[in-house]
C-alpha cells in the first residue's frame, strides 16, 4: 500500500531560525502502520512518541478535558512518526531511510 506523498509532512522550521537541533525527526503521515512496517521490513526503527495526547494521559486526568478539547493533539497523536536521527547516521544510512520512505509514499 502506498501513502500519498501530499499527505506527508516534513519538519517545520522558521525562517527567522539559523539552524535547528532535531532530537527527533517527525513526520506527519496518515496510514503511518503501513509507513511504519515498510520501514521496519528494510532494517529502520521508527518511533511514535506520545501516543497518547497529554490532555489524555491519566496524570491529566483531574484537569477535566474531553477526548475533542485539543483536535491539533488528537490528530498529531495519531500520525507523527519519528525516523532515525543521530550523530553517527550516515549518509549512506540516510539515503537508505530516504528511499525506503520514498517507496512507500506515492
Amino acid at each position: 500500500m502506498q501513502v500519498p506523498l501530499l499527505d506527508l509532512r516534513l519538519p517545520y522550521a522558521s525562517i527567522r531560525c539559523r539552524t535547528h537541533v532535531y532530537h527527533q525527526f517527525v513526520i506527519r503521515v496518515p496510514e503511518r502502520g503501513v509507513v511504519r512496517a515498510h520501514l521496519s521490513s528494510r532494517g529502520i526503527g521508527t518511533e511514535v512518541y506520545y501516543p497518547v495526547p497529554f490532555h489524555r494521559q491519566p496524570c491529566f486526568a483531574h484537569l477535566g478535558y474531553s477526548c475533542d478539547a485539543f483536535p491539533n493533539a488528537e490528530a498529531a497523536a495519531g500520525d507523527v512518526l519519528a525516523l532515525p536521527i543521530y550523530p553517527e547516521l550516515t549518509s549512506d544510512q540516510q539515503q537508505h531511510v530516504i528511499d525506503s520512505l520514498a517507496e512507500c509514499v506515492a
